[in-house]
């Protein structure tokens, strides 16, 4: 009995194939992800167009943006990023939206219809009560400082329209990572600018319609979010949200950032020779090159990638590819109570207590030099620690500036010590050394003096001693 039970929880003990495969399958799946790439599994950028065949309903058509900042999340000063949940609402005109979700309702509700709607009006996809925008005109616009689209977090959009007029609006709400220039000039009393770009180039081939302009609409801080008592984000607040309307010809973009022209013989170069010899004009002045571009002949300007042409349709103007661009700015101010706390006290203090070493006795070198070395030391220590969370830049900040002006303090305290101790103990090491030289000199004195009076009282006794009678 014994011996059958051990074999039964040997066998049980034992994983079967089966077994064993589900779970080489598992563990191999699982490796997968750790190493999936995050932007293999990106979700797709926020308004992106109908994607349709229709044109803009007017040229130009304005559309105007709004940007509400439901939740700034994360500022990472150190990699130069940030992290907000955005709600952009886009409203604009097109007297066609009306009949375009009636036709696509009236599909939908005929009998042995095969209409299948691929573009619901809500998030939901409820299309009985958002309807379906199928072939509806939606804007593109490039977001083009976008790192990573969050993937954990349902996508809310919608679209709808006036019953009584024109009007049509888009609504999303966007989570993503934005990478954005921070100025450190004023650390860590900063205040910075978080950036959204926004922008739509003109389209040089396969002619819309229309040009689009977009315009700033209204901002704020908070929508969906509720605003209990506490901060919405440690060691930041948000001061203010703006829109900056932008608008530049496309070719100014590639100038101002190349390094060197393109070579001759491509056949539509990036940057031609002749925009090349105009760049430091550029540089001064925003439309130059477009000014340049537009004096070349025909020929040049049709092999140029900034050179608005149609293939497929008469009528398009022929003009330099402009780009309008709206930016989106957060302004957000640190919170330095924490740094002034933990860095700029701790900095100053050290540098007071190195003061106090003209506190004691002028002669007492080892005393003043081993504080001066201790207060050294431990500010080193105090910047290891600031370093570590302190963002990097191209320059020194006001916090490493106030570091380098506390040890260049200390060794002058230092210095100084050492000075005044030897101005101190100098004609006391004078005197003293003048007082030695003396003391040998009269000890060399009293020791010629006795030798020579030995010799004589030596010399007279001789003598008496040679003369005295037998």
């Amino acid at each position: 009995m014994t011996a059958s039970r051990h074999q039964q929880q040997q066998q049980q003990q034992q994983l079967s194939p089966q077994r064993l495969l589900l779970l080489l399958v598992w563990l191999q799946l699982a490796c997968m992800c750790c190493y999936l790439d995050p932007a293999a599994a990106q979700q797709t950028m926020p308004f992106q167009g109908s994607g349709g065949e229709d044109t803009a309903p007017h040229d130009p058509t304005p559309v105007y943006v709004s940007a509400v900042l439901d939740r700034l999340l994360q500022v990472d000063d150190q990699n130069y990023e940030f992290t907000a949940s955005i709600m952009f609402y886009l409203s604009w005109q097109d007297p066609r939206v009306r009949g375009r979700i009636a036709e696509n309702a009236a599909k939908m509700q005929a009998k042995d219809t095969e209409f299948k709607c691929e573009v619901p009006c809500q998030s939901n996809n409820n299309i009985d009560a958002g309807g379906c925008c199928d072939g509806v005109w939606m804007p593109y616009i490039a977001f083009t400082n976008i790192k990573a689209l969050s993937q954990d977090r349902v996508v809310r959009w919608g679209l709808g329209f006036s019953k009584e007029g024109d009007g049509v609006f888009q609504w999303s709400s966007v989570l993503a990572t934005y990478s954005t220039p921070l100025d450190m000039r004023a650390f860590p009393f900063d205040t910075q600018r978080l950036l959204v770009q926004m922008s739509v180039p003109q389209e040089r081939h396969g002619w819309s319609g229309g040009l689009l302009e977009l315009r700033p609409g209204t901002t704020g801080t908070h929508l969906f979010t509720a605003r209990p008592a506490g901060d919405d984000l440690p060691g930041w607040s948000v001061a203010d949200v703006r829109l900056d309307r932008i608008t530049y010809p496309l070719c100014q973009a590639a100038l101002l950032s190349a390094l060197r022209p393109s070579p001759a013989e491509e056949p539509m170069p990036l940057v031609p020779g002749y925009l090349w010899t105009s760049r430091q004009a550029a540089q001064k002045h925003a439309h130059q090159c477009a000014a340049e571009l537009t004096s070349q002949p025909a020929s040049v300007r049709l092999q140029s990638p900034y050179w608005r042409t149609s293939i497929n349709q008469t009528g398009v103007p022929q003009e330099p590819v402009m780009v309008e661009a709206l930016n989106v700015l957060i302004i957000v101010e640190r919170f330095s109570s924490r740094w002034v706390l933990s860095a700029i006290f701790p900095i100053l203090a050290t540098t007071w207590l190195g003061c106090l070493v003209f506190l004691l006795p002028r002669d007492d070198m080892g005393g003043r030099l081993g504080s001066i070395v201790a207060l050294f030391l431990a500010l080193a220590a105090i910047q290891f620690v600031v370093d570590s969370n302190t963002p990097s830049a191209s320059f020194l900040t006001p916090l490493q500036q106030l570091t380098l002006a506390s040890y260049i303090c200390l060794i002058l305290i230092g210095l100084e010590s050492v000075v005044i101790w030897r101005l101190t103990t100098y004609h006391v090491e004078k005197h003293r050394g003048e007082q030695h030289q003396l003391a040998q000199q009269r000890l060399d004195a009293k020791v010629g003096d006795g030798s020579s009076s030995s010799s004589s009282s030596s010399s007279s006794s001789s003598s008496s001693s040679g003369w005295m009678p037998r």
